[in-house]
């Protein structure tokens, strides 16, 4: 398992979280999506929490799936309606991922709303 993020102070909290979760270590490795990095590897399961908070990262975070999922693999992307959601989805047709939403409603105190789980494969010919 290998985090990534582009702000440091993500890592940390996320490389804790696991800790105190499961008390194992993970690889935490800073990336920015405009430079995608050619060794970060391929992997089997590619998750993404709540990363479309603006049109220019539909895209960017497209191309981040499509550089790290291996064939036969799947992406999961939880999102709650951001507003780069639908080019997001376009692109991933654009490159051959096909998309199924799983809607999830949350409910913490006060806050109620839908948050849906993209499920991404590469399509099949």
């Amino acid at each position: 398992m290998t985090a990534t993020d582009y702000y440091e102070d993500a890592l940390e909290f996320a490389a804790l979280n696991v800790a105190e979760a499961t008390g194992r270590t993970i690889a935490t490795r800073m990336v920015n999506w405009v430079e995608m990095p050619r060794d970060l590897g391929r992997f089997d399961v590619v998750l993404a929490s709540d990363v479309l908070y603006e049109h220019r990262y539909a895209g960017l975070v497209a191309n981040a799936i499509a550089t790290t999922l291996v064939r036969g693999g799947e992406a999961i992307v939880a999102d709650p309606g951001r507003i780069a959601l639908r080019e997001f989805l376009d692109e991933c047709e654009t490159l051959g991922l096909a998309h199924e939403g799983d809607p999830r409603p949350f409910v913490d105190g006060e806050i109620r709303q839908t948050v849906t789980l993209w499920k991404l494969r590469w399509k099949t010919a």
